[in-house]
């Protein structure tokens, strides 16, 4: 994946062109070996893969023409180089264009385009899942980090299937979620934190984490554009603090090899879930300060 990295650097390096057609983009793919057609660019451009064309009138009865930025145009042979390691599964290119807006923003990748690609991860990734076996496929993936050994295979499974339902109805009981993550990561019934200070692991972490997500992932259509912005800009705060606090999180115990692997393609595979988390503790946070002050409020 290091050629990935490298278009990454090309992008803020390159000096932007005036457009390229839909014809230039094929051109330019067959370069880099790969087979495109115009309906591939256009179904990618529906789910926010890529931008939409900017789009200049030629005159009356000339028509329009549709170009790209040179930023797209290496977003594509980007997309295309993951392509051929995922071979056909689609669902991992969404935290792309998501991953590029959120360390380059608007320039590189619009908003809107963001937008799109987010909604059609939620609706593929197993929230609001249109599968069921997609829905366990990523509740198992989600218990796996963080199980204890302890806990029986029956709560395990009871586990996954709170999950699961969760993320395939998009809806779920708290208080349920709560008692089997409690049953799987603490089956001794004694508290346990799991990780470094500052990236601990508890049951109230967890839950909160599972919480932002699926709240987030129900309204994604009505997420307003400030909402994305802060969490573009809580992002950003949050992964300077990350890398500085790297070493010591590496020499964790109980985590340190998670956090060895945790690396920017890492980073770059986890956009989607990462965005999509911190929106919802976001509005988590802004709903426990506005307690407190109703609180503050009613005391005096």
């Amino acid at each position: 994946m290091l050629l990935l990295l490298v278009y990454y650097v090309n992008m803020s390096t390159e000096q932007e062109v005036v457009g390229y057609q839909k014809q230039d983009l094929i051109l330019a793919a067959k370069k880099q070996g790969f087979d495109i057609t115009a309906r591939m660019i256009d179904d990618w451009v529906s789910i926010g893969l890529l931008d939409r064309p900017n789009k200049k009138g030629l005159g009356r009865g000339k028509g329009m023409l549709a170009t790209w930025s040179d930023n797209q145009r290496q977003l594509l042979l980007t997309l295309l180089l993951k392509r051929k390691e995922i071979k056909k599964l689609i669902t991992p290119l969404f935290n792309i264009p998501v991953w590029i807006w959120l360390e380059y923003g608007d320039e590189y990748v619009p908003l809107r385009q963001m937008k799109r690609a987010l909604l059609n991860w939620g609706r593929a990734h197993g929230y609001r899942a249109n599968s069921w076996k997609r829905a366990r496929l990523s509740a198992r993936a989600l218990l796996d980090s963080f199980k204890h050994e302890g806990s029986t295979r029956a709560d395990r499974n009871a586990l996954v299937e709170v999950l699961a339902r969760a993320s395939y109805s998009g809806t779920c009981d708290m208080s349920e979620l709560r008692q089997a993550i409690e049953k799987v990561f603490e089956p001794d019934g004694v508290g346990r934190e799991l990780g470094p200070r500052g990236a601990q692991l508890t049951v109230d972490s967890i839950v909160s984490l599972v919480e932002a997500r699926l709240k987030t992932i129900a309204r994604i259509e009505n997420i307003s554009d400030d909402e994305f912005k802060s969490a573009r800009i809580a992002y950003a705060q949050a992964t300077n603090l990350y890398w500085r606090d790297l070493p010591r999180f590496v020499s964790d115990p109980d985590m340190g090899d998670f956090f060895k692997i945790n690396n920017v393609e890492e980073r770059l595979n986890s956009a989607c879930m990462s965005l999509v988390t911190l929106i919802g503790l976001q509005d988590n946070a802004n709903m426990n300060m506005k307690g407190g002050e109703n609180n503050a409020s009613r005391i005096d």
